[in-house]
């Protein structure tokens, strides 16, 4: 520890060696003008290190990393009336629940199925199980799997209706779509295997989907939301007026605003993607693809790269039209939070591996590109050992925009008000900085202007209220 502090001293005096904010955007800039179409990753490579790193100097790197270093490790102080909520298990509960939380921009529609709906469904229509079949679905193909307990499991149940099985066995079957804490960490494999058993049991209608979303919407109200951005993949061509006339049932009947970003899959559906991006980039004006507002790349990173994604990615992008974040930096290659922002993404989802790379930091703070942060879902899929260790609070205290969010709450059975124990009970977070977090998820959304603004402003006045009840107090 005493090291540390003496290296944060010399790093004072090194502080004509940290890179100027000017010269930091001027050489992204340089590196993000690539306009010879889809480079090869070497070529990549170079072009970014001539362009971007090999232009600062040893010095300033290390610089740098200190001056974050001591950012991070900066004492922060809990105000009296917040930190005795947090001490009441009981209390800070409440608390969680009562905040008010303003959107969320990170959520997958197909990971939204409660445990609750799943077995009522199932239940219902008492419906026929074969677990040779079921076994077969999660397995079969490279991006399935189930673990050799949950495989033997299903090798050995015989089929027959679903309230035939013993109560044990009914348990054990929806256990295989929902992730246990106490069971983590999952492989991405393994978690991309419940959307295929949840297809077995619950049929792809528009009744179920619509019911799917809106019971989600309408807890998540509750909860203080009143922005939500889904991620969905959609099958080609997007019908918009269905589309538009969904969302405006859902706003209406939840009182949550909804909005769309179209997800391009990261290991398949290749043909899919050319296809949508090609109907996107038809569109004229934000009229033509409303309420779409954005584009994601999403799945697993260890399948390809953002780099890999070049010509459906940079086309959209540059039209202008929609705005863009990226799946990037959950895991794979640690250059893919770089890439995403050299590509030109508006935002990054996860973006845990961008703690690497202290000189990609200072230009997402200095840009204002935030990071959309799930911290269940890291948890869950083994992104980070322990919350404790999660760099959330890291990044926004160099001053990276964060929002929390869910991503599947569905299957890792969280919600918002989780979301915030995990943040309360495993760092030193201050009221200040969740509100500044809960205000960013408006502030870094996709929304119009005017429908931003207008939250805004009921966010607002809506913490006058709380902080009143809560007897809090903010600066």
């Amino acid at each position: 520890m005493k090291y540390f502090f003496f290296l944060v001293l010399i790093s004072c005096a090194q502080l004509n060696d940290k890179p100027s904010s000017e010269k930091i955007i001027v050489n992204f800039n340089k590196a993000s003008s690539w306009d010879s179409g889809a480079p090869e990753r070497a070529q990549w490579d170079d072009h970014v290190n001539h362009q971007f790193y090999d232009s600062f100097s040893y010095l300033e790197k290390k610089a740098l990393r200190l001056v974050h270093q001591k950012k991070w490790a900066l004492p922060r102080v809990r105000g009296p009336r917040f930190k005795s909520i947090i001490q009441n298990k009981k209390e800070r509960t409440k608390f969680c629940q009562q905040v008010p939380k303003g959107g969320m921009l990170h959520v997958h529609p197909t990971g939204l199925v409660k445990r609750s709906f799943l077995k009522s469904l199932i239940q219902k229509h008492n419906i026929m199980v074969n677990p040779k079949d079921l076994l077969k679905l999660a397995t079969d193909g490279p991006r399935k799997e189930l673990r050799s307990n949950e495989v033997d499991f299903l090798q050995n149940l015989p089929a027959k209706k679903f309230l035939s099985y013993s109560d044990a066995e009914k348990q054990k079957l929806l256990d295989l779509m929902f992730f246990k804490l106490e069971q983590a960490p999952f492989s991405f494999v393994r978690f991309q295997s419940i959307f295929s058993m949840l297809r077995y049991f619950i049929p792809k209608t528009e009744k179920n989907e619509f019911q799917i979303i809106k019971s989600f919407l309408i807890h998540a109200r509750k909860l203080g939301v009143t922005y939500v951005e889904l991620t969905d993949v959609f099958d080609y061509p997007i019908d918009f007026t269905k589309l538009r006339n969904k969302t405006k049932r859902l706003t209406r009947e939840t009182g949550v605003h909804l909005r769309w970003n179209v997800a391009f899959i990261r290991d398949n559906n290749k043909e899919n993607n050319i296809k949508l991006r090609d109907q996107l980039l038809k569109a004229k004006k934000r009229d033509d693809i409303f309420p779409i507002l954005g584009i994601d790349l999403v799945a697993n990173e260890d399948a390809s790269t953002a780099l890999d994604h070049w010509n459906i990615y940079r086309p959209i992008i540059r039209k202008g039209i929609l705005s863009a974040t990226m799946h990037a930096g959950e895991m794979g290659n640690p250059n893919n939070v770089r890439d995403a922002l050299l590509m030109g993404v508006d935002r990054v989802g996860h973006g845990i591996l961008a703690q690497k790379d202290h000189l990609i930091l200072e230009a997402m703070a200095l840009l204002k590109k935030s990071i959309e942060i799930n911290l269940k879902s890291n948890l869950l899929l083994g992104v980070v050992p322990e919350i404790k260790k999660h760099p959330f609070l890291r990044f926004h205290r160099i001053s990276i925009p964060i929002t929390f969010s869910t991503d599947d709450e569905g299957i890792f059975e969280t919600d918002m008000a989780q979301e915030c124990l995990l943040a309360l009970e495993n760092s030193d977070i201050t009221y200040n900085e969740l509100k500044q977090i809960y205000f960013n998820s408006l502030h870094y959304s996709f929304a119009r202007k005017e429908l931003k603004r207008k939250l805004i402003l009921a966010l607002e006045k809506s913490y006058l209220e709380f902080e009143k009840k809560w007897r809090l107090k903010s600066n």
